[in-house]
C-alpha cells in the first residue's frame, strides 16, 4: 500500500508544471540570476513542458520585481531579453513486409513520421534597478512593489 502511494505521488510530480522556486540542477525548472554590477541583473526563468508561456513570462517578470525591492530598490527597467523553447522529436518508423510468393523474397516498404514536444520554455532579462519615482509613460519600465502586488496573485509555489 506504502509503496503504491508513494509511485502515485512520485508520478503526480513528474506531471507538475514548474512552480515558482530557484534552480536545484543543471536540468530543473525555475529561477536564476546573476547579480552584473550593483543594480543590475541577468534572470532566467526555465519552465518545463507542461508550462505554458505566460506563466514563465509572469514568474520572470515576478522574480525581477522581487530582486529589485529586496535589494532596496524601487523600479526596474528591462534592458535586454531573450526567450526561446527547447523541442525534442522522434521519429516512428513503420514497415511492411510484401512477400512475392512463397520463395521468401519480398519487399519492405518503410514510412516514418516526426513528432516533437516542447521540453523547456526559457526566457531571459537583464534587468537595472533604480530608486525614486518610476519614469512615466515607459512600458519597459516596472515599479516593483506594484509587480510583486499583482502578479504575485498569480504565483504558484
Amino acid at each position: 500500500m506504502r509503496r503504491r502511494l508513494a509511485i502515485v505521488l512520485l508520478a503526480s510530480l513528474w506531471g507538475c508544471p514548474t512552480g515558482y522556486a530557484p534552480i536545484h540542477d543543471a536540468i530543473g525548472d525555475g529561477y536564476q540570476d546573476f547579480r552584473l554590477d550593483g543594480n543590475t541583473w541577468d534572470v532566467k526563468f526555465v519552465g518545463n513542458a507542461l508550462t505554458d508561456q505566460d506563466t514563465v513570462d509572469h514568474y520572470l517578470l515576478y522574480r525581477c520585481a522581487e530582486i529589485t525591492a529586496g535589494e532596496g530598490f524601487d523600479f526596474f527597467a528591462v534592458l535586454d531579453t531573450d526567450s526561446k523553447v527547447s523541442r525534442s522529436y522522434t521519429y516512428h518508423e513503420t514497415s511492411t513486409y510484401q512477400p512475392y510468393g512463397g520463395n521468401g523474397y519480398g519487399t519492405v516498404n518503410t514510412e516514418g513520421r516526426v513528432s516533437g514536444h516542447v521540453r523547456y520554455r526559457t526566457v531571459r532579462a537583464r534587468i537595472k534597478a533604480f530608486k525614486g519615482p518610476k519614469p512615466e509613460n515607459d512600458p519597459g519600465v516596472f515599479d516593483a512593489r506594484e509587480t510583486l502586488k499583482y502578479v504575485g496573485a498569480q504565483i504558484k509555489r
